[in-house]
């Protein structure tokens, strides 16, 4: 009968003591440090657009992907497919430079070449999409841009 009250007692004290041991360290490492926050809010902040860059990133490599399924059926001369393929690749093209981009344009490079007038109705498209998203993320394309400028 003791060995059970003591053993849930220390069951439940072990992790108690843990957790205020913890609450007092990070109360005299916040006190000790000035910039503490402040760095604790810079890494959240680094690990916030890294994620959100992650994230864009596999958008625009899901597009690539659509952009290559779409242009093994370019050859139908379906307004549609068409429609898409543009589309895709206009998206990911809106972005800042970055490796997806360099690969689009050794994929899709040749086939642009051969078609000059599509190429001007992409740049249109391309540069209405760059704006919208520069508007709808302006935080996180000032931060894209700046990565393409330090890379």
């Amino acid at each position: 009968m003791f060995n059970k009250v003591v053993s849930s007692c220390l069951l439940v004290a072990v992790p108690v003591l843990c957790a205020v041991g913890y609450c007092i360290y990070f109360d005299h490492t916040r006190r000790n440090h000035p910039d503490f926050k402040k760095n604790l809010r810079e890494k959240r902040q680094k690990a916030k657009n890294q994620s959100i860059r992650t994230s864009f990133l596999a958008e625009q490599r899901q597009l690539l992907d659509t952009a290559k399924l779409l242009a093994q059926q370019l050859h139908k001369k379906d307004m549609a497919v068409n429609i898409k393929f543009a589309d895709a690749l206009s998206t990911i093209f809106a972005y800042p430079s970055n490796e997806i981009q360099d690969e689009a344009i050794q994929i899709f490079g040749p086939i642009l070449e051969k078609h000059a007038d599509a190429m001007e109705v992409l740049e249109g498209i391309v540069n209405n999409k760059r704006i919208k998203l520069m508007k709808d993320h302006k935080d996180l394309y000032a931060l894209l841009e700046a990565q393409v400028v330090t890379n």
